[in-house]
């Protein structure tokens, strides 16, 4: 589960010995992969060294350029936790991040996913920077991974947001690839005998990972969202792509949606 960054807000010159701002993400509700996971996220000074409390006993020492962020998993289900996160070595006092009940006995776990029938061999191309002017460097790739005997690939076309909170969702140029350009990979693909997994991915320029989205605004988030997802699905239903897989951003949308 859970944590983030925030972009764009200035920090104070002595940020390094006083958070100017800390909370919490999560957790997650129980049948999620980790329930009683807590996520703390900070904002401070370059340079610094953090430790991160709860209920009053220091659990971690972080050490990260400027904001930081930990996922707890100690905490025991269905209990109650203080977090607060101080930098290592300064005067300043623990900043308190909040209080969260931990996870795990909200509802019954979701029944298992059957695998059968679906066991390949498969290998990841990440899909940046791959443009119509450069695709026959794309397609010896696609010979390389056929070569390694894999049966299928996962094809990563990336959009980005400027942080965690933000609702904005946008292509970036010379990165994300161009609806054309995604088509005629599938279709290499498969005349190369691979099945084709296609799994758009919502990546943050402050560089948190995609399951931390918390947007301010989730209605227009997700309005966003839906758009780029429904996109990806009419391209995989033109080029008759085996799997479209979508939600690594929706780690935290369970409880905000």
């Amino acid at each position: 589960m859970a944590v983030a960054l925030v972009a764009g807000l200035a920090v104070p010159a002595d940020a390094a010995s006083n958070p100017t701002r800390c909370g919490l993400v999560g957790p997650q509700r129980a049948g999620s992969t980790n329930p009683s996971a807590v996520g703390i996220w900070w904002e401070g000074g370059d340079g610094a060294t953090w430790r991160v409390w709860r209920n009053g006993r220091a659990i971690a020492t972080v050490a990260n350029n400027g904001p930081g962020w930990y996922v707890d998993t100690g905490a025991a289900p269905g209990t109650r936790a203080s977090y607060s996160v101080e930098a290592v070595g300064a005067s300043g006092s623990r900043r308190a991040c909040g209080r969260t009940r931990v996870g795990g006995t909200a509802e019954a776990a979701a029944a298992p996913v059957s695998n059968a029938g679906l066991s390949e061999r498969g290998v990841v191309l990440p899909f940046w920077n791959v443009r119509a002017d450069n695709l026959e460097a794309t397609f010896a790739e696609l010979d390389a991974i056929k070569a390694l005997g894999a049966t299928s690939v996962s094809l990563l076309p990336t959009w980005y947001s400027p942080n965690q909170f933000s609702s904005r969702i946008a292509r970036r140029p010379g990165v994300t690839p161009s609806d054309a350009v995604v088509g005629a990979v599938i279709d290499a693909a498969h005349q190369r005998g691979l099945k084709v997994t296609l799994k758009p991915h919502i990546d943050l320029d402050n560089r948190v990972p995609r399951l931390f989205v918390k947007p301010l605004k989730p209605r227009k988030w997700f309005r966003n969202y839906r758009r780029v997802i429904n996109r990806y699905a009419d391209i995989a239903a033109r080029h008759n792509v085996e799997r479209l897989t979508i939600g690594s951003e929706l780690g935290t949308t369970l409880r905000w949606r």
